[in-house]
């Protein structure tokens, strides 16, 4: 039973994701929710079991419905990678800073948890850039590359280091010798410099084309780690520079391939007859590995090939190859990345290709792609059934069996795409009314014309379904929980005993007023190659903000719904389950009267639709009320019984009669004597602002006018002798300054018959100010065809604001 304490963490993103934690009480507890900043992921094929491991030390199991293990690390380090130990319930992770971690699910009084059971750090596994669990003789060993070119092993479940067992030799022998020779070399050059001096010259240029052709680097860093998939002590281990170690840590047979472009990916196909290796250039090799393979086995490649060739193409980040039991079907190559370089309409795709026999497909994504991985039977390995995305918003599952390729829906790790507005927990509800809502959000409706059996989803079951959810069967009442969102739309979630699942999802309102809607984007493209398949793209985002939800009020008994939204309207729905043609009516509610005065500046009201209006089964609209003016909803309130509604926003509230359809009661929270002080206030602040900007831009300089410096000017009387009267108009003594004089104006192209003089007046204001009144007085001079001269006199008046007095009397 839930203690009425509920928690909602919204995550600021692009693609917003929301978290749920109940609080059942001191001791126990539940997270549901996408995890926030993934960057790991790993699945077991026996236990049927995911994990996903978050930048915030956070580690996620994901099972069957209802099954969902949550571990964090107490210092919130950042998870780099994980690996499950197969069949054995045990993940081994990889921390920021060289840190490992041994997690085990254990069951204590029939309740599963995950522990730590032991963790260990190691500076040498501070710049680790690949692992994966092998399986020698002696058991599960973890085997780890570095940036420095090391491969490290570690036992597992002890987490000890491999004693007796060297892999340096994995390193790429062959760039070492040649960089070693190389320095042998340009030492035994500059020796026979010395010796011959006259040389130097042609000795210097020889060494200079030597060490360009050496390799720079000695130790490449490790880029890929994979181990064979029935022999799991033969690892790959792949470098930057393209080469290529095979090794068995059984029997020490070692041996190296080596491709020129720089290397991206390294996997084994899933067959283990071959193994595939992808580069920078978008290109892909693959080399065939014959049964009884040893060190004296020598190893065929194939020509290099790119899917989206023959041109410079982006790299690819990771390459899986399945090869299903069919010989005619062909191996089944799954990369991402790759696209073509030099188009620009691939630089902001995110995508995941994949090739068969048949076709070649591209899932598109809209953010970029973290990891992926293949979902197998334990029975038949090599048919893979499904294809798991993990992006930076959500998980998406893919069904590889039916030639659409349709998103299977996932019953947990939900994303959101619009923020939560509000919500609201409804406990001790029927379970009639969760089963009907739960039918609801499978039958069809305006938005999905195919319900639940869309085309676009697949039928087949949750394939992740490790574990047993004892959730259901403890259940000793059923609890709703309502969520709002951003878009207009609202949420309806089955949050009974530890359990968070999805039921039906209420669209926004656009069949009840006039939205001009954004442009649909096909899920599929047919006009270009690839042809692009979308997935994880709000299709149903409706972009207009006015239908934001702020309140709602919902009455499990009698169905019934309002929902209130930023631009005052309310919209009151009742539930039916068939089709129907609903008579939809509006009510307007004037809550500021004439007589105030009122002008509303904000958002405008939406326009709504009346009449006959056709309604899927489900909650149909039946009546909608307008607030003028139309400000957000604040509060919201339904009294089922005497079908009452009640609304109120920042200008007052009304009481509605939705079952007649008419308006009872309104108040206005304003009064017309504070309408009428906050209008005055409005306009004297509109005042005090427009004087404060005009005397910041009085201050400025202006270089045109050349005036005076502030030092020559002469306080307490005017040059003309005569002295200034002090003036006591308002009660308060003015002090006024004059200065009078006659100057030339400076210029660089000076009439030839002509003058100019410019007169100052300097008077203080009464805040304080010294105001120059200036008079430009220009003089020119004009011959006429005649011989006659006509002096012409223009005058220019201006008013400038210089300083205040106290400074000019600083000055002086």
């Amino acid at each position: 039973m839930l203690d009425q304490c509920l928690s909602v963490c919204l995550s600021e993103s692009v693609s917003p994701s929301i978290t749920f934690s109940f609080s059942l009480s001191a001791l126990q507890g539940a997270q549901h929710g996408f995890p926030e900043c993934p960057t790991a992921l790993s699945s077991d094929p026996l236990l049927s079991l995911l994990a996903v491991g978050t930048g915030l030390g956070v580690v996620a199991v994901y099972g069957a419905p209802g099954v969902e293990l949550i571990y964090r690390d107490e210092k919130q380090t950042a998870v780099k990678q994980l690996h499950f130990i197969p069949n054995e319930g045990r993940l081994v992770v990889i921390l920021e800073g060289g840190h490992v971690t041994l997690l085990e699910l254990n069951a204590k009084e029939d309740v599963t948890s995950i522990e730590n059971v032991k963790s260990i750090h190691s500076a040498k596994l501070e710049n680790v850039t690949a692992s994966v669990v092998a399986s020698t003789d002696a058991g599960h060993v973890l085997v780890a590359g570095t940036k420095d070119g090391n491969v490290l092993a570690w036992t597992l479940p002890a987490l000890e280091a491999v004693e007796g067992v060297s892999l340096d030799a994995l390193k790429p022998k062959d760039n070492i010798e040649a960089s070693i020779s190389s320095e042998e070399k340009k030492v035994e050059e500059v020796v026979s410099s010395e010796k011959k001096p006259d040389a130097a010259l042609e000795q210097k240029a020889e060494t200079t084309t030597l060490s360009e052709k050496t390799t720079p680097t000695v130790n490449p860093a490790v880029i890929s780690v994979a181990a064979h998939p029935q022999q799991g002590s033969v690892i790959l281990v792949g470098f930057a520079n393209g080469q290529i170690a095979i090794y068995n840590m059984d029997t020490k047979a070692l041996q190296h391939v080596h491709h020129e472009q720089a290397l991206t990916s390294v996997c084994w196909h899933s067959n283990g007859t071959a193994f595939t290796a992808s580069f920078d250039d978008g290109f892909h090799v693959t080399w065939d590995v014959p049964v009884g393979w040893d060190a004296s086995t020598g190893l065929s490649a194939s020509k290099p090939q790119a899917t989206y060739g023959p041109f410079p193409c982006q790299a690819i980040r990771k390459i899986l190859v399945q090869s299903p039991s069919s010989l005619s079907a062909g191996p089944i190559l799954l990369f991402s990345g790759g696209l073509p370089a030099r188009e620009e309409r691939f630089v902001d795709r995110h995508t995941v290709t994949l090739v068969d026999a048949k076709n070649t497909t591209a899932f598109d994504f809209p953010t970029p792609v973290i990891d992926f991985t293949v979902l197998v039977d334990s029975a038949v390995p090599s048919e893979p059934h499904s294809l798991v995305v993990l992006l930076q918003t959500r998980l998406v599952v893919i069904d590889l069996t039916n030639d659409k390729y349709p998103e299977i829906v996932a019953p947990h790790l939900v994303n959101l795409y619009a923020p939560i507005t509000f919500f609201e927990l409804y406990d001790n509800v029927s379970a009639d009314l969760l089963t009907e809502l739960e039918d609801l959000g499978k039958k069809p409706n305006e938005y999905r014309p195919f319900g639940g059996y869309s085309p676009k989803c697949s039928q087949r079951q949750w394939p992740i379904n490790g574990g047993v959810s004892l959730a259901a069967a403890e259940v000793s009442q059923h609890d709703l929980l309502i969520t709002a969102h951003g878009d207009g739309c609202l949420r309806f979630w089955d949050v009974s005993g530890l359990q968070l699942r999805f039921l039906y999802k209420l669209d926004a309102p656009t069949r009840y007023y006039h939205i001009e809607e954004d442009v649909k984007v096909d899920d599929e493209t047919h006009d270009i190659w690839p042809p692009f398949r979308r997935f994880g793209f709000n299709v149903e985002a409706v972009s207009d903000p006015r239908l934001q939800i702020q309140k709602f009020a919902f009455d499990p008994l009698s169905k019934t719904l309002a929902v209130g939204g930023k631009a005052g309207q309310v919209i009151v729905y009742q539930f039916s389950k068939e089709y129907a043609i609903v008579n939809f009516h509006t009510v307007k509610v004037q809550l500021v009267g004439e007589e105030f005065g009122y002008v509303w500046r904000g958002t405008q009201s939406l326009a709504y639709r009346e009449g006959n209006l056709e309604s899927f089964a489900g909650f149909q609209g039946v009546l909608n009320v307008q607030l003028d003016p139309p400000s957000e909803v604040t509060a919201l309130t339904i009294q089922p019984e005497w079908q009452l509604l009640a609304v109120g926003s920042g200008h007052g509230f009304a009481l509605i009669d939705y079952a007649h359809q008419r308006q009872l009661f309104t108040h206005t929270t304003l009064n017309p004597t504070d309408a009428v002080a906050a209008h005055e206030n409005l306009q004297q602040k509109v005042k005090n602002a427009g004087d404060t900007i005009r005397r910041s831009l009085r201050r400025i300089p202006r270089p045109h006018l050349n005036l005076r410096s502030p030092s020559s000017y002469a306080f307490g009387s005017s040059s003309n002798g005569h002295d200034n009267a002090a003036s006591d108009k308002t009660g308060k003594i003015d002090e006024e300054v004059e200065l009078t004089g006659e100057r030339s104006l400076v210029s660089p192209i000076r009439p030839v018959a002509g003058s100019s003089t410019v007169t100052d007046q300097a008077t203080v204001n009464g805040d304080g100010d010294l105001e120059v009144h200036t008079v430009i007085t220009e003089k020119s001079v004009t011959v006429g065809e005649d011989g006659t001269k006509e002096t012409v006199e223009v005058k220019k008046e201006l008013t400038e604001i210089v300083a205040p007095v106290a400074f000019q009397k600083s000055v002086q």
